[in-house]
């Protein structure tokens, strides 16, 4: 609306940048951030403990296009990763190589996670998408 503020995104809206913070691997604390910054997307997996979230189209992905790391409540004991991207239960953080949040989404819903792969990371060859077409004769619409 006229005369209202800008709306500035969240600190982990989509589109703003990629939050560091501690992680725990191997007993040791380690920042996020070099996790973040390979070449690929990498997928935040917040979990709980006993329940993991099953994202089979994500993870047949993993090594090749995505990075996969599931944040539970033993590499995160001081739960600062998920306050740092606001997660409170079970959810997801999508990250770009370029470090900015992608597509986010809570619990187990997966929708908006595989609508993005879809897009970005799975797009159809043209062939592909000529021979889905339903073809209709002249004249229809």
């Amino acid at each position: 609306a006229l005369g209202a503020p800008p709306r500035r995104p969240g600190r982990t809206d989509v589109g703003a940048r990629a939050r560091d913070a501690i992680l725990t691997v191997g007993g040791k604390d380690q920042p996020l951030w070099p996790l973040l910054s390979e070449s690929r997307h990498t997928l935040l997996l917040f979990e709980d403990a006993g329940s993991p979230i099953t994202a089979p189209e994500a993870t047949d992905m993993a090594d090749k296009q995505l990075s996969v790391l599931r944040v539970t409540p033993e590499n995160d004991p001081k739960r600062q990763v998920r306050a740092r991207y606001r997660q409170r239960g079970p959810g997801w953080v999508l990250i770009r190589p370029d470090q900015v949040i992608a597509a986010r989404g809570d619990g187990a819903d997966l929708t908006a996670l595989n609508s993005y792969l879809d897009r970005v990371l799975r797009p159809r060859k043209s062939s592909e998408i000529g021979a889905s077409r339903e073809r209709l004769p002249v004249g229809e619409a």
